[in-house]
């Protein structure tokens, strides 16, 4: 009884991480799934019954496209625009009807990862971004005539005192006016070697006292920080579209309007204009849907820019924008 009892926190323990990462991470988990059961109807098609084939395949179209089906039919309705999600489904329900279940699946399964994939850059970047925040100290240690006080950062005003202690992060931007250190500014600089500095000497939020104890005089409210300001460029940074983005944005809906236009066609005339049976017509039309369907040509762009400047900004590498940073892929090498 008590070695049940003992090794059930453990277990819970070690599943506590998984469930919060399934949580975290629905859309990627049900991605993943939905790759694994095509495999596995694709593995054991020899031995199961087509209506257990079909049964797996119809599961890994809902759970792998259930997330992008809603984004897509939502975004139709609310931008009046037709999009690549949609054109997914149609894609999707096509290969089914004339009983291409795998190769549905897999455009579902493609277009699904692509979207988690984003979404996880997104959620990491952010992440990133949170990490940043928490470098500049939520809490000073202001001087007054009483002797030190602990205050909140965003209390702090023009003209206030503070005292840092080796060690700690400073708190405000400012200016030294009694002690001399080392610090690290590789937070605001990327340069990882420290700087030493002393009386008037000007010193930043985010960065480390090392080895002295410093009364710094306010300079700058909390919201005007070069620290803060840092994190606001490199946020601001994430939403501006690079061209490839822009480009692709601008391209997708007519993209969609074609192949639905040419499909549409391509469903009658066959039929009058060459005497192709209903049957062959409506399949061929399908193929020219399944083939014309982009998977994840749209979502390529933003998490590759997405990822470069929150890593960027986490080595100390600033971007103001997607821009610049695609311009980089036309510099000649020296």
């Amino acid at each position: 009884m008590s070695s049940e009892s003992s090794s059930f926190p453990i277990q819970s323990h070690l599943f506590r991480p998984s469930w919060k990462f399934m949580k975290t991470h629905a859309e990627l988990v049900a991605a993943l799934l939905s790759g694994v059961l095509v495999l596995f109807a694709w593995l054991l098609s020899s031995y199961i019954s087509e209506s257990v084939f079909v049964l797996l395949h119809i599961a890994a179209f809902v759970i792998g496209g259930f997330a992008k089906a809603k984004e897509g039919l939502e975004d139709t309705i609310h931008e009046k625009e037709l999009n690549v999600e949609l054109l997914m489904i149609l894609a999707a329900i096509g290969s089914a009807a004339i009983g291409y279940w795998t190769e549905g699946a897999i455009l579902i399964f493609i277009f699904a990862l692509s979207g988690a994939l984003e979404t996880y850059t997104l959620n990491k970047s952010q992440k990133e971004i949170s990490s940043l925040m928490d470098l500049q100290p939520e809490v000073a240690l202001k001087v007054t005539e009483e002797g030190y006080e602990v205050v909140s950062v965003t209390d702090l005003y023009v003209n206030d005192r503070i005292l840092i202690k080796p060690g700690e992060r400073i708190p405000a931007d400012g200016t030294i006016i009694k002690g001399s250190s080392a610090i690290n500014e590789s937070a605001i600089t990327g340069e990882s070697i420290p700087v030493t500095k002393g009386i008037d000497k000007e010193v930043f939020a985010g960065t480390v006292n090392l080895n002295g104890s410093l009364t710094v005089e306010v300079t700058k409210k909390s919201t005007d920080t070069l620290f803060q300001k840092i994190i606001l460029m490199v946020q601001s940074a994430q939403s501006e579209k690079s061209p490839s983005q822009l480009f692709i944005e601008r391209f997708e809906s007519t993209y969609v309007k074609i192949v639905l236009g040419v499909v549409a066609v391509m469903l009658f005339l066959p039929h009058f204009l060459f005497g192709w049976s209903w049957m062959d017509t409506i399949y061929r039309a399908m193929i020219l849907l399944v083939v014309a369907s982009p998977c994840a040509l749209v979502a390529s762009i933003m998490p590759a820019t997405l990822s470069a400047i929150s890593n960027g900004a986490r080595h100390g590498l600033l971007f103001k924008g997607g821009v610049h940073l695609e311009n980089l892929a036309h510099l000649n090498a020296i």
